[in-house]
């Protein structure tokens, strides 16, 4: 295991998912520079991509006229115009999407962009022109706060207390079934991932202890030291947090039973990645 890993190191590892990405699904990858600035967001993707691959299949979509799987990684893009993944689990199709805007239940004025967010089925993105955004002359993308099932930011910057923070902030205004105010939002044997927030750089035990007091209060990830060696967001261990199946499931509402408190289970903090093999 490297003792210290540096972002050449990143991205080379983040290449080499993303060609046996392109590989597994017969897509081709055209790198931009924009891309390749946002190689860690990508990285992180591709964490999440593999982490559904044992629970559902995936199928790239969107892609251009010569087979490029296409990366949206500004808030900028037309999400008309790039790529994305569908997630069927159990014959329903679910969306993986970057950067895609959503507008929050607290308010119709609430909108902003998740790094990475994962949909119900049957989502439609919106796309209005609003005259206070780009002066009208551009549509306005979003989707709805209650069509999300998680949204996922990643950060290649040190987890500093105002980052963690902000994060809890972001999932209570993206998530409007956090708003429920039901128990069970959390079950090991979940298939979605809870949402997370990607740290590249490396914590110190003050912030470990702030990490995981904000993971017991509220259902979500944090995973820090993604430059600084392996982690790996592995199903079948108490590494990571999943959400309950009930939360999502076609017009059910979340079950308000005795709870299931014994798979709140903490995201371990060990020096790491491992994107997949």
């Amino acid at each position: 295991m490297p003792k210290n890993q540096d972002d050449d190191a990143w991205v080379t590892e983040v290449k080499r998912v993303v060609k046996a990405f392109c590989k597994d699904y017969k897509v081709v990858y055209a790198v931009k520079k924009r891309e390749r600035a946002a190689s860690f967001e990508i990285g992180c993707l591709h964490m999440l991509l593999r982490n559904y691959e044992e629970v559902g299949s995936l199928s790239p979509e969107n892609l251009n006229e010569k087979g490029e799987f296409r990366y949206l990684t500004s808030p900028n893009g037309n999400p008309e115009n790039f790529s994305w993944i569908r997630l069927n689990i159990e014959g329903e199709d679910f969306e993986i999407r970057q950067q895609v805007r959503v507008r929050s239940h607290w308010h119709a004025d609430v909108a902003f962009c998740p790094d990475i967010i994962v949909l119900k089925p049957g989502t439609t993105v919106e796309a209005d022109f609003d005259e206070d955004y780009a002066n009208g002359k551009r549509k306005f993308f979003v989707v709805s706060s209650e069509q999300v099932v998680s949204a996922h930011e990643c950060k290649s910057l040190s987890p500093f207390p105002e980052l963690l923070v902000s994060f809890t902030g972001m999932f209570q205004a993206a998530h409007k079934w956090f708003a429920s105010g039901s128990v069970d939002y959390l079950n090991a044997d979940g298939k979605h991932l809870a949402p997370c927030l990607f740290i590249g750089g490396d914590s110190r035990p003050i912030q470990r202890r702030m990490i995981a007091a904000l993971e017991d209060v509220f259902p979500i990830n944090i995973v820090a030291g993604l430059h600084w060696g392996r982690f790996k967001v592995s199903r079948g261990s108490d590494k990571a947090k999943y959400l309950a199946d009930s939360l999502f499931a076609p017009q059910q509402a979340p079950s308000s039973g005795t709870g299931n408190r014994k798979t709140r289970s903490r995201l371990r903090l060990r020096r790491g990645i491992d994107l997949g093999d």
